[in-house]
């Protein structure tokens, strides 16, 4: 049963996340997207699940590196040819526009690892005193 918790976890920041860089234009709410972590571990904690807390961040992690493989393919193959203005050459302004997003996000997502995991040890310890 526990198992299932992690792939729930994983399967729902992959879909909050695709939706995300997918939909949303603005490049602030793209930025701000790791942030979704912790109201999913909230809830997590409030139906009192016994998740592992590093097994929670294996699965946001690999949630979050699936999601941007996905959106990057919903977002450039299906896009037909664009016709650019003779001289002008484009290249990949989308894959990099993703790549650097992504890796904004991932910075974002490690700093609010760490966030966590103080959270989640100072939470242990009073959970575990009373």
């Amino acid at each position: 049963m526990n198992n299932i918790n992690y792939a729930i976890v994983s399967i729902a920041y992959i879909v909050i996340a695709c939706f995300a860089q997918v939909f949303i234009d603005s490049l602030l709410l793209q930025l701000l997207l790791p942030f979704v972590i912790v109201p999913i571990y909230i809830f997590f904690l409030l139906i009192k699940s016994k998740l592992e807390f590093h097994k929670y961040l294996i699965s946001i992690y690999i949630g979050f590196f699936c999601s941007v493989f996905i959106s990057s393919f919903i977002i450039l193959f299906p896009s037909p040819p664009k016709e650019l203005p003779p001289g002008e050459i484009v290249l990949g302004a989308d894959l990099i526009l993703i790549f650097l997003t992504s890796t904004i996000q991932f910075f974002i997502l490690s700093l609010l690892t760490v966030f966590l995991y103080l959270f989640h040890r100072l939470f242990k310890k009073r959970y575990k005193e009373y």
